[in-house]
């Protein structure tokens, strides 16, 4: 059986620092400023990016397997058919099926990030999203997402085209056919830097790329060549692209 893979974000008041712990009801695990990966008792991978937080329930009569969690957490679950693998976040409750997904809560613990929204995308197999005041659970395939407004509790079902919901993980980011004033959008929020492009000729400019692992300036190496651009370093650390408009 292949194993199911989940990543989740979730809000928070609390800065928690590394450290792993058991109790007499819950395995806890939790990160302060890097990326941590350790091991559950029934086998399942966790890797908790930074400012996060989970409890395990410890429960071994029990017919489901528990985690509650804080920040994001990307699980590679082991599967049990006998105890479904079932997560718990602020806004919503996702259920395995067998499969791997992200789910975003655009909050982290003890920092301030400007959405209030969650997201759950699946990458393979089936999940169900529910909320507790919404009556209709959604279940989820591959290449699908559901989103949840804190505003508007919703849970809005679509295709899912964003390709970067792993990059602390993994540090892929894809890109296809994206206008580079997107592009530039998300290298800023990816790389938390400040990216400008000098003239409006350049903007609509079309990239398709896949980067693994790969420095911002071996990111903006390649956004150079592609289209004969010049990528300058301000002395206040911006960059900023300028050139001709794309052929």
């Amino acid at each position: 059986m292949v194993a199911a893979s989940i990543s989740i974000i979730f809000a928070a008041g609390t800065l928690f620092y590394f450290y792993k712990n058991t109790t007499s009801n819950f395995l806890v695990i939790s990160s302060k400023n890097e990326v941590v990966t350790d091991t559950l008792p029934d086998g399942t991978i966790v890797t908790l990016n930074d400012h996060s937080l989970l409890k395990f329930a410890l429960n071994d009569g029990s017919e489901t397997r528990k985690v509650l969690m804080e920040g994001e957490v990307f699980f590679e679950v082991t599967p049990d058919s006998s105890r479904p693998f079932i997560v718990e976040a602020e806004h919503v409750t996702v259920k395995v099926l067998g499969t791997s997904f992200l789910v975003q809560d655009k909050h982290k613990i003890g920092k301030i990030l400007k959405s209030d929204s969650t997201h759950v995308i699946v990458e393979s197999g089936v999940v169900t999203v529910g909320h507790p005041k919404i009556k209709e659970n959604i279940v989820l395939t591959a290449g699908e997402r559901v989103d949840f407004e804190t505003s508007k509790p919703k849970l809005k079902k679509r295709q899912n085209l964003e390709a970067d919901h792993l990059f602390w993980k993994d540090r892929m980011i894809v890109f296809r056919k994206i206008k580079l004033h997107k592009v530039v959008k998300k290298l800023n929020e990816l790389y938390n830097v400040e990216i400008e492009l000098a003239n409006e000729e350049i903007k609509n400019c079309k990239i398709s790329a896949s980067f693994k692992g790969n420095s911002l300036k071996e990111v903006l190496d390649v956004i150079s060549l592609t289209f004969n651009l010049e990528v300058q370093k301000s002395a206040d650390n911006k960059y900023i692209i300028s050139g001709n408009a794309c052929q």
